[in-house]
C-alpha cells in the first residue's frame, strides 16, 4: 500500500475529500511516521512470523514519497495507520470522543493483525504441579 492510499482511508473517517483540506494533507507524513514507530513492534512481530528481518526503526515518509509503496505490512498499513492517523486529526479538530474512538481501534486493529496471521494456538495443556494427582491417593 502507499501511503497515498493511507491518507485516503484516514480521510474517509474523519468524512473529508483528498486534498481538500491542506493542514491534512501537510501533516499526514508527520502523523503516519508516528503511527509506524508506534506500530513498529507489531510489524516486527508480522515480519518474525513470516521468516522475514525486523525492523530497527520504522520507514520514514515524506511528502515527496507519498505514492511511493510503504515498507510495513499490508494488514497494518489498511486498518490500523489510518485509525491511527484519523485519532490525529480528530485531537487537531478537538474532538476528543472520535480521537480516544480511533485511537482505541488503532490499538485493537493492530492486535488484531498479529493474532489473525496464526490465530489462537490451541493445544493440549500439562498439568506440572499434580495438584489433583495427591487428591487421588
Amino acid at each position: 500500500m502507499t501511503a497515498e492510499e493511507v491518507y485516503e482511508l484516514a480521510l474517509s473517517y474523519v468524512f473529508e475529500r483528498k486534498r481538500q483540506d491542506k493542514e491534512y494533507l501537510d501533516f499526514f507524513p508527520l502523523f503516519l511516521n508516528t503511527v509506524m514507530q508506534e506500530a513498529l513492534a507489531y510489524e516486527n512481530m508480522l515480519r518474525r512470523k513470516s521468516g522475514s528481518i525486523a525492523l530497527a526503526i520504522a520507514p520514514r515518509i515524506t511528502a515527496e514519497q507519498m505514492n511511493e509503496e510503504l515498507d510495513f505490512s499490508e494488514s497494518l498499513c489498511r486498518v490500523a495507520l489510518p485509525y491511527g492517523v484519523a485519532a490525529f486529526y480528530c485531537q487537531d479538530d478537538g474532538d476528543s470522543y472520535r480521537a480516544a474512538d480511533y485511537r482505541n481501534r488503532f490499538i485493537i486493529a493492530l492486535q488484531e493483525a498479529v493474532t489473525a496471521v496464526d490465530g489462537a494456538n490451541v493445544g493440549d495443556i500439562e498439568d506440572a504441579y499434580s495438584y489433583g494427582a495427591a487428591l487421588d491417593n
